[in-house]
């Protein structure tokens, strides 16, 4: 089994469009996705795994009901461990920090799995997240907001998703958000031949649930706040390139660098 877990605002909906319009040649390695449709879910399609992460950490908005979502869910699992198949999993809720994460790694105890998060640099996120929450605040105090949960690992970016997931699952793989991570997660972690020759004669697209804007309403922070963001920007960045599997590319320092002083974070 194959379960990405996101992280939000790093590439999820672009791989979930990917994988749901490749879901023959998926099926012809081998390969189940989850279904189009939840008894009880609410989000179909490309999004339909939604449904179980919502379940598992204890979200049942939109009217879920979690009882049949799970249930449908358990009979996806035994009907295609019965069909010898393996699976691939993909929500960005699963990177919430309630997830129920013993409850799936006991769901999927007959599949060997492997758990992929993506990574984007922190300051980056922080500010694609700010742009999908519409909350009422700035970016700054957004920021200020939530950096100390970051710095704690309490939180939804990438070293934190991994983290929790590496304590109950054994393989936990890291990959960056760079072209052609669509083609690499298929090829390289799912290992599905015929839609990665399929990937690799077509250029990727992208499609973003949420696009990012700068600014919802203005601010600014401290000179001292945004060096403490940088600072744990780049602390989490070295932390998610020790963790980042073979083959891929690290950003180095001074080009982190250059991209944070180009953020729309602007000092009082």
């Amino acid at each position: 089994a194959i379960v990405h877990v996101g992280p939000h605002k790093v590439g999820s909906t672009s791989l979930q469009t990917a994988l749901e319009k490749g879901r023959g040649a998926l099926a012809s390695d081998n390969f189940a996705l989850c279904p189009s449709r939840f008894a009880g879910g609410h989000k179909t399609g490309a999004k339909s795994c939604a449904n179980v992460a919502n379940c598992l950490s204890g979200s049942s908005k939109y009217g879920i009901n979690c009882t049949l979502v799970l249930t449908d869910f358990g009979k996806f699992l035994d009907g295609a461990w019965r069909a010898g198949r393996s699976i691939i999993l993909s929500a960005e809720k699963f990177d919430d920090p309630k997830m129920d994460i013993p409850s799936l790694a006991a769901a999927l105890r007959g599949f060997e799995t492997e758990v992929v998060v993506l990574h984007r640099p922190y300051f980056d996120w922080l500010r694609s997240m700010y742009s999908q929450n519409h909350l009422p605040m700035s970016l700054e105090e957004f920021a200020a907001d939530r950096i100390l949960d970051a710095a704690g690992g309490r939180d939804q970016s990438s070293v934190a998703v991994y983290t929790r997931y590496s304590q109950h699952f054994r393989n936990v793989t890291m990959r960056g958000l760079a072209a052609g991570y669509i083609t690499r997660f298929v090829c390289i972690d799912v290992r599905a031949k015929a839609f990665c020759r399929a990937l690799q004669t077509t250029p990727e697209t992208h499609a973003n649930a949420n696009k990012s804007v700068a600014y919802w309403h203005r601010g600014c922070m401290a000179a001292d706040q945004k060096e403490f963001l940088w600072a744990v920007s780049a602390v989490m960045e070295a932390q998610a390139q020790a963790l980042m599997a073979t083959g891929e590319m690290p950003m180095n320092l001074t080009e982190l660098r250059d991209r944070f002083a180009q953020a729309p974070y602007r000092v009082c």
